[in-house]
């Protein structure tokens, strides 16, 4: 094992069958919430195991105490990262998420543990992130998140709404976020 830039986990994300029942679960059975979701599409810069890749999902974010909660409806039909682990129609927990002072040198923290890359981003200027197939050693996923000050602002703006959320309107589009 090697030293990481950081092991800060502060994200666990599951990959849902419906959005919607899975905010309403997550809201009405633990409380948590309010989740900001927005639609992804991967870009050009996208790789999913070493070659070009294709992602269309929307993804849901909100704040449990120190850690986010993450769910994830996948819309590809190509394969992809979320479905390497759970399959169309299912849920199940698929990533634990680092946040990385420097993504690079822990992509080949992770590289020379042995981990096959699965999926990185962020040659063009969007967010950088990387997954490794960590399955067989621990049944998920990890994803490395480089640390920057947008994605900062962010996921601090969604920590803020959960600390004041009042159990009203479990589901938000990002763009509702206060700055």
């Amino acid at each position: 094992m090697h030293s990481w830039s950081s092991q800060r986990v502060f994200q666990n994300a599951w990959v849902v069958a419906d959005l919607d029942r899975a905010i309403e679960t997550w809201a009405g059975r633990y409380g948590i919430g309010p989740f900001f979701a927005v639609e992804f599409a991967g870009g050009p810069a996208l790789r999913y195991r070493g070659a070009p890749g294709v992602l269309d999902m929307t993804v849901a974010w909100a704040q449990a105490g120190d850690v986010q909660i993450e769910l994830i409806a996948p819309h590809s039909a190509e394969p992809n990262v979320y479905r390497d682990l759970i399959a169309p129609g299912c849920t199940g927990f698929h990533h634990i998420c680092f946040w990385c002072e420097d993504i690079e040198a822990d992509k080949a923290t992770l590289a020379a543990d042995g981990f096959p890359l699965a999926m990185d981003s962020g040659a063009d200027g969007g967010a950088r992130f990387a997954y490794f197939d960590t399955s067989e050693e621990n049944g998920h996923m990890i994803e490395l998140l480089q640390a920057d000050e947008g994605m900062a602002a962010l996921f601090a703006g969604i920590a803020a709404a959960a600390a004041s959320w009042d159990g009203q309107r479990p589901r938000r589009s990002l763009s509702e976020l206060s700055p």
